[in-house]
């Protein structure tokens, strides 16, 4: 796997991964980072954001690429276990 800044977000390739939905298996492609969140809950952004993007073999019915993106949020808390990375690629943000 490689990690480099995209000049949008930390991404890492080259991982070997894979998850099925509705019986179609899914290749991780990359994962990416962001700072704080691109999304909410309960209106709050967390401090991170986590990217998993995954790209099918087969193609969508209009010939294009099929991906499943798995997104996690992230606040880091030393007191609950998280590890020091985690804070340090929030704080990056």
């Amino acid at each position: 796997a490689a990690a480099g800044f995209n000049g949008r977000a930390v991404e890492a390739v080259g991982l070997e991964a894979r998850m099925a939905l509705d019986g179609r298996w899914y290749e991780l492609r990359q994962m990416h980072v962001h700072t704080p969140s691109e999304h909410a809950l309960d209106g709050q952004h967390r401090a991170m954001e986590i990217h998993f993007v995954h790209r099918a073999a087969s193609e969508s019915p209009d010939g294009g690429p099929r991906y499943l993106i798995v997104a996690a949020l992230f606040h880091p808390d030393a007191a609950a276990g998280s590890p020091p990375f985690v804070a340090a690629l929030a704080d990056a943000g």
